[in-house]
C-alpha cells in the first residue's frame, strides 16, 4: 500500500476489517457503518423502487369496460388473452396482477355489467313503491336500448347464459340467480300494484313467466336482427296484458 492509499485508509478509518465498514458522514465527521446495515437499507430501497414502478397507472373501470365489451361481442370461448391485451391496452403482467386469469377477468366483467346495466334497470322494479308503470317502463327501455345498438350484440348476461350454462355449473348458478332476480322484480311491482287496488286480468303467478320470457327474449330477437319497431311492439303487447 503506498502512502496515498495509507492516508485514505487512515482518514476514513478503513483499517483491519475494512471490508466490513463504509463511510457514514455525521456531525462528528466520517464514521464507519457496518455493511450489513447498508445492505439491508439497499434491499429496502430496491423494494420501494419496484413498488413505485408497479404502481397501477390505469383506470380499472375503464380497462374492465373494454374487456367487457370484447367478451360481450365475441363470447367467452372466442376471446383470447391476446385479444384482451390488445383491447385493454395494458401489459400482460398488469392484467394478471389486477384481474388474475381469463376466467376471473370474465367474472369481473360480468359484475361490471351487472352494476352498470342490470342494476340500473331492475332497481326501479325492486323498489318498495314500484308498480305496473315500472314494468312498462322497463320493457320500453330495454326495447329502445336493444333496438338502438349499432352492433346487435344483445345482452351480455343473456349471451353468456346461452354460451356457458349448459356445461359450466358456476355460470349456471349465477344466471339462475339472475333469472330469479328478474322474476322477483316483476312480482314485486305487480304485487305492489295489487296492494293499491289493481285487479289483474289473470293471476300474477301466471303472468310472471311471460314477462321474464320477454325480458330474455328481446335480446335474442335483437341479435337475430329484429327491428326496433318489432321490439317496441313486443313491449307494447306485454303492456296491454297489464292494463
Amino acid at each position: 500500500m503506498d502512502l496515498a492509499e495509507l492516508s485514505l485508509h487512515d482518514h476514513y478509518g478503513l483499517r483491519g476489517n475494512s471490508a466490513n465498514v463504509l463511510i457514514n458522514p455525521g456531525k462528528s465527521g466520517c464514521q464507519p457503518v457496518d455493511t450489513l446495515e447498508l445492505y439491508n437499507r439497499t434491499i429496502v430501497l430496491i423494494v420501494v423502487i419496484f413498488a413505485v414502478a408497479r404502481t397501477q397507472t390505469f383506470d380499472t373501470d375503464e380497462v374492465l369496460e373494454k374487456a367487457m365489451l370484447l367478451f360481450w361481442e365475441q363470447g367467452y370461448e372466442h376471446t383470447s388473452m391476446n385479444d384482451l391485451f390488445g383491447v385493454m391496452g395494458i401489459s400482460r403482467q398488469s392484467l394478471y396482477n389486477t384481474f388474475g386469469n381469463k376466467r376471473s377477468l370474465f367474472e369481473a366483467a360480468l359484475d361490471h355489467y351487472r352494476i352498470n346495466n342490470i342494476d340500473q334497470v331492475l332497481q326501479p322494479l325492486e323498489h318498495v313503491d314500484s308498480g305496473i308503470q315500472n314494468v312498462i317502463d322497463y320493457m320500453e327501455l330495454v326495447a329502445n336500448a336493444l333496438g338502438g345498438q349499432k352492433q346487435r350484440i344483445g345482452c351480455f348476461y343473456v349471451n353468456s347464459n346461452s354460451e356457458l350454462s349448459a356445461f359450466d355449473s358456476f355460470a349456471a348458478t349465477r344466471f339462475a340467480e339472475f333469472y330469479q332476480r328478474i322474476k322477483s322484480a316483476f312480482k314485486n311491482s305487480l304485487t305492489n300494484e295489487v296492494a293499491r287496488g289493481w285487479v289483474p286480468k289473470q293471476n300474477i303467478e301466471t303472468m310472471l313467466p311471460m314477462l321474464v320470457s320477454l325480458a330474455y327474449g328481446m335480446p335474442l330477437m335483437a341479435k337475430a336482427g329484429a327491428s326496433k319497431a318489432d321490439l317496441l311492439q313486443a313491449a307494447e303487447t306485454a303492456s296491454q296484458l297489464l292494463i
